[in-house]
């Protein structure tokens, strides 16, 4: 691969490469559509959390992703630099959007895997091993990623000579790099998963609801799969010779793994606006009974505890089913949230009672 001060070449786009394109720029609007529906829920329930927050953030860095992908796309990836020697004008500028691209793509993982770890921390939280299970998952996470991030930004000493390859000084093995990365990237997605899994299968419901929530919380094994499918692939890749001519399946894996995983970790939030628009009458209903006047308000915020230090009692009550949380101290405060808010009430201590 040579440095070069030629003019880029911007051979035709091929027809695969424009499916690619076509396909993740569509995942973009669902993503940004779903993720809209998501805080529009939080807006007119419990308001927004540290988890809404995180997958706010994600949202921006993975359509960044999808932005470089139409960049390459203009680049000629797709085809074999052997057979078109000419694209090797565009491998510097290609290789410092690859730069950045790695580290936006590292940012955009770790926050879908962090809103998801505080998303449960909200309704698992309350049982003590749970709770020190999903803390000790978000130190991963966490770890995961800046130590990700790190290794991308620095394989090559000095930090240029990954987009000057010809630069005097000494390179990492990018395919290593990549390969670790996306095996760990998978390890922890089953991880987070798993995480609830138990606690969902202790639920007092049938067996059929069980299998539902644990199926709505199984959505990120999209995730899991695309990055099977990636790994898999860039076994084979030839980055040293061949650059053009691999990049165009890789990247479009690499950019499907953030915009799924943001439309399956959203798309649970939105039952709850499903069932009351849906079914306006037999809706999810929520109400508070506030028994302390230093109240929070129904905005989803802390309802002022007494001296005591009590804790919370909340009560869900949807169609012919009511979910009863009771941690009973001293004192008890009876909350219940609007019906956007019907994922907070899922705690590791439920007790559901048939409501005849």
């Amino acid at each position: 691969m040579a440095e070069t001060d030629l003019p880029l070449v911007h051979p035709p786009m091929r027809t695969d490469v424009i499916g690619y394109l076509a396909c993740n720029s569509v995942l973009g609007f669902i993503s940004l559509v779903i993720l809209a529906l998501r805080v529009w829920g939080r807006f007119i329930g419990i308001g927004l959390g540290p988890d809404d927050w995180l997958i706010l953030a994600a949202e921006p860095l993975a359509l960044c992703g999808v932005i470089f992908q139409g960049i390459h796309s203009t680049l000629g990836i797709g085809y074999d630099m052997p057979t078109h020697p000419e694209l090797g004008a565009n491998i510097t500028y290609m290789l410092k959007i690859i730069f950045v691209q790695q580290i936006v793509y590292l940012f955009a993982l770790g926050a879908i895997k962090l809103s998801i770890l505080f998303f449960y921390l909200r309704i698992f939280g309350s049982a003590g091993r749970t709770r020190l299970l999903i803390i000790a998952t978000m130190a991963l996470s966490a770890v995961w990623m800046v130590s990700f991030i790190f290794a991308a930004s620095f394989l090559c000493k000095p930090v240029k000579k990954q987009w000057m390859p010809l630069t005097p000084g000494e390179c990492g093995d990018q395919l290593i790099m990549d390969e670790s990365m996306v095996i760990t990237n998978i390890i922890t997605d089953v991880i987070i998963i798993a995480l609830p899994m138990y606690t969902i299968w202790n639920l007092k419901l049938r067996v059929a609801e069980r299998l539902g929530l644990m199926m709505a919380f199984s959505l990120g094994l999209a995730v899991v799969v695309a990055g099977i499918f990636r790994i898999v692939y860039i076994k084979g890749a030839d980055l040293t010779h061949n650059l053009t001519g691999t990049l165009a399946i890789s990247i479009f894996i690499s950019q499907i793994e953030p915009l799924l995983g943001i439309i399956c970790v959203s798309i649970p939030m939105l039952a709850p606006i499903y069932k009351r628009y849906r079914h306006p009458n037999s809706s999810a209903r929520y109400y508070y009974e506030q028994q302390h006047p230093n109240s929070g308000g129904p905005s989803g915020r802390q309802v002022g505890a007494s001296a005591g230090g009590s804790r919370n009692t909340r009560h869900w009550e949807m169609n012919n089913m009511k979910v009863e949380t009771a941690a009973a101290r001293d004192d008890d405060e009876v909350k219940s949230l609007d019906g956007a808010g019907s994922d907070k009430n899922l705690t590791g201590r439920q007790r559901l009672m048939a409501s005849g």
